[in-house]
Order: structure tokens, then sequence, then C-alpha cells
């Protein structure tokens, strides 16, 4: 099965970037794990672009229960302000895509419509 939730995101540092180590989860509750390289340097965009990146992606449904932690001082600590940063920039990444699949009517576009999901 193909993950469809993000669970968790461990934040660290790789090189000058922000670097993004992922647990997904698929529908019968396996895990993957993953780990993507944010193109910044800071902790709060890079939380941005995964949310962009993820709901670009078509497979991540949804982020329920998602928990978020930072590296600091050697510790991993809870991040919801980075987890809320991630959240909002998936939501509006799936709405613009959303709002364009419909053509000028209103009415879905047959070119630009993705199938519905399971």
């Amino acid at each position: 099965m193909r993950p469809n939730a993000l669970e968790q995101v461990f934040v660290g540092r790789r090189g000058g970037l922000v670097e993004l180590r992922l647990v997904l989860v698929d529908p019968a509750d396996g895990r993957t794990r993953a780990t993507q390289l944010a193109p910044t340097g800071d902790e709060r965009e890079a939380a941005r672009w995964l949310g962009r990146h993820l709901a670009r992606g078509g497979e991540i449904a949804h982020l329920r229960r998602l928990r978020v932690r930072a590296e600091r001082g050697g510790r991993l600590v809870d991040a919801p302000e980075l987890a809320r940063e991630l959240v909002a920039s998936f939501g509006a990444e799936r709405a613009r895509d959303d709002a364009g699949a419909r053509d000028d009517a209103g009415r879905p576009d047959a070119a630009a419509a993705r199938p519905a999901k399971r």
C-alpha cells in the first residue's frame, strides 16, 4: 500500500539546509520513512515548502495527528509552530489546486480534474 498520511516530521540540519525526516502511514497502518532536504536554511520556510510539496504530490490525503519535532541543542522538542506552518501551506496548496481544476463557470475542467481518491 502507498502512504496516504503524514504522521511525524523530524526537523534537523544538514549542510546549512533543513533536513526533514518523515514518517508516513498507509491505510493499513504501515509506516514508511523518507527524508527530504528542503531548499532553505529556515525551518518555517522548510515546513511551508514541505506542505506545498506533499500537496502537489497528491498521494497524502491528510495530516491528522501530525507531530513535528525539531532538534534543539542535541534534543528533539515538539515544534507546534512548524506543524501549523506545514498544515496551513498544505491546505492552501490543495485549495489552489482545487480552484485550478475548475473552468471559468465553476464546473470541473476535464483536462485539469484529478481522479477521486479512495
